[in-house]
């Protein structure tokens, strides 16, 4: 696909043969997750996320650089030659160093049947729901700012845009400190009381954030620093989830881990486009927001993932 958006020669195309990249990015992230959870017990399997995941998040931060100096000495076709000869290279490892790590007892007949009665399954486990829900009303809080932060920080407070670039960075900082703490400790604490601390860290942000709001003493620095801690909680909890949601089926592990992800996104659309037509002139709708979603995750933490330990 990198190869095929080199030659595309209008817009149409290059969207198709991205819309094909972006199948295969998904599959990757799929597969990835899934080889550790092969490889690992469970706790351990968490520690291991806790590090790729921070190591991921301190890539992602020279990507925007790398493509801003790609932008400014070459053209856009440059951009998908350096894909493609990334992409390549993985290819490559991939072939000589990545074994097979699923036991071939736990490989059946590909059927409609019985996809749809492996999702079914999954969905009813009350562990799984539980950090499903837990993590997509996370991720559908962290998209409510995402969305709208341009516009409060900016048009609402007043910072320039390098300002904005600045605190934004931060809040990736965050959720990789979070990664890291979290990775440090899963295998002493667990899965499920770390993911209790980080929907805990969620709660106190918002409630600091929504009463601020409330009482008119919000500013840009205090709503980031606030949302600097929810971050911190995000990275705990996307951590050990990347394990619960697949902790009750080690024979059904990509199904469990397709079935999240594909969720964990479509509430985070969800989130995304019912913030996008709220009128933000102020952090309160925003605030009231992230607070119900926060409480509830907390909810989904105590009455389906303690209670299903």
């Amino acid at each position: 696909s990198s190869f095929c958006c080199i030659l595309a020669n209008d817009i149409t195309w290059l969207i198709f043969f991205r819309f094909i990249q972006g199948l295969g990015v998904s599959a990757t992230i799929l597969m990835g997750r899934i080889i550790i959870n092969d490889s690992y017990p469970n706790d351990k399997a968490a520690n291991v996320f806790g590090y790729l995941f921070a190591l991921a998040a301190i890539i992602i931060v020279f990507l925007p650089t790398l493509g801003g100096v790609i932008a400014l000495f070459k053209d856009w076709h440059f951009a998908f030659i350096v894909m493609f000869i990334y992409s390549s290279f993985i290819l490559l490892i991939m072939f000589k160093y990545l074994p097979e790590t699923q036991n071939n007892s736990f490989r059946k007949k590909l059927s409609l049947k019985g996809i749809l009665n492996d999702y079914s399954t999954v969905f009813r486990h009350p562990v799984f729901f539980g950090y499903l829900m837990c993590t997509g009303l996370m991720v559908a809080g962290e998209t409510a700012f995402n969305t709208n932060a341009a516009f409060l920080m900016i048009k609402t407070y007043g910072i320039s845009e390098k300002t904005f670039g600045l605190m934004m960075s931060s809040l990736l900082i965050a959720h990789l400190l979070g990664a890291v703490i979290c990775g440090r400790y899963v295998i002493r604490k667990g899965i499920c009381h770390l993911t209790g601390v980080g929907v805990i860290i969620l709660v106190f942000a918002a409630i600091f954030l929504l009463v601020s709001s409330m009482l008119n003493i919000d500013s840009p620095y205090l709503t980031i620093s606030a949302m600097f801690v929810y971050f911190l909680g995000t990275g705990f909890i996307m951590t050990t989830a990347a394990v619960g949601v697949v902790s009750p089926f080690p024979k059904m592990i990509g199904t469990a881990m397709a079935f999240a992800l594909s969720l964990e996104f479509l509430l985070s659309s969800l989130s995304s486009f019912i913030t996008s037509h709220l009128a933000i002139t102020s952090l309160y709708p925003i605030a009231l927001l992230i607070t119900i979603l926060s409480i509830s995750s907390f909810g989904m933490w105590l009455f389906y993932i303690k209670k299903g330990r």
